[in-house]
């Protein structure tokens, strides 16, 4: 079995105060965390190296994060990774729109720290 310290998690949100309350919670639990601003951030960091998991919010100026996820399942290297959106929106449309593109999970904000954990173990099937 892998250790969890082995699994890397890209978390991108233009929120910087996001960013960091979300690496302190997977860091305590083990994971490696890389970070990106935006969309843009996200396909140079994805170019460099291919994470477990990636935890994204959905609204983001430039490419957002229904733009991110489309774009990561098309490629045939990154297609295979899990894909959480982290949002505000509680409309159940969009949360059946991100889940129809191949997200594996949707966390709304605010969040709470055993519920990103519950679902980031999940989408890596421990």
């Amino acid at each position: 079995m892998t250790k969890v310290a082995e699994k890397r998690v890209l978390i991108v949100d233009d929120d910087a105060t996001v960013r960091q309350v979300l690496a302190k919670i997977l860091v305590n639990a083990g994971y490696r965390v890389e970070e990106a601003a935006d969309g843009e951030q996200a396909a140079t960091a994805l170019e460099a190296s291919r994470p477990d998991l990636i935890l994204c919010d959905i609204t983001m100026p430039g490419e957002d994060g229904m733009d991110l996820l489309r774009d990561v399942k098309r490629d045939r290297r990154l297609g295979r990774i899990p894909f959480i959106f982290l949002t505000a929106s509680t409309e159940l449309d969009s949360i059946m729109s991100g889940i129809r593109e191949g997200a594996a999970d949707y966390i709304t904000k605010p969040f709470r720290p055993d519920r990103v954990l519950e679902a980031v173990e999940r989408a890596l099937g421990k």
